[in-house]
């Protein structure tokens, strides 16, 4: 074999190592602005400055990515505890998750209504209320995974 193929036998295998390093996304997901900052602080071993291109609409009880979960500093959930662990809730479970989700939300609702904030009007009230349904029924009505790990493929 001759030097040059060797050379980019070697630059290939290097190019390949280096994308198993990287920890850029196109498409990372947060649940707050101050996880998502907190990402952008870590340098990517193969670039330096991460590479990042995020969105902050993670619900509370879905799990951050493998590498950027020790930046989650949220109150404990049963939902994203399991995701977390790849496997589904059992029926109890599920039941459990979505009181401890209600018990989140009404706490966030009294922070809003607490008189450091402004009070909410009866039109934004219900808007609230229908998102947090709407919220509760769409993780209710998730459909089970036989496959702990094959909700990465479906997008969830």
């Amino acid at each position: 074999m001759n030097l040059r193929k060797r050379i980019e036998k070697v630059q290939e295998a290097l190019l390949i190592r280096r994308a198993k390093d990287c920890i850029c996304s196109n498409d990372a997901r947060y649940h707050n602005s101050e996880e998502s900052a907190a990402a952008r602080r870590i340098p990517c071993p193969v670039h330096g400055k991460r590479r990042l291109e995020c969105y902050i609409d993670l619900p509370i009880t879905m799990a951050l990515d493998v590498q950027d979960r020790h930046l989650c500093h949220c109150p404990p959930m049963l939902e994203r505890q399991t995701e977390e662990e790849g496997r589904a809730l059992t029926p109890e479970e599920r039941m459990v998750a979505e009181a401890q989700f209600q018990a989140w939300w009404d706490k966030q609702i009294c922070k809003l209504e607490s008189p450091k904030h402004e009070v909410l009007t009866p039109p934004l009230r219900r808007t609230l209320e229908t998102a947090s349904l709407a919220v509760s029924r769409r993780l209710s009505d998730r459909p089970r995974n036989p496959w702990p790990l094959a909700h990465l493929a479906w997008g969830d």
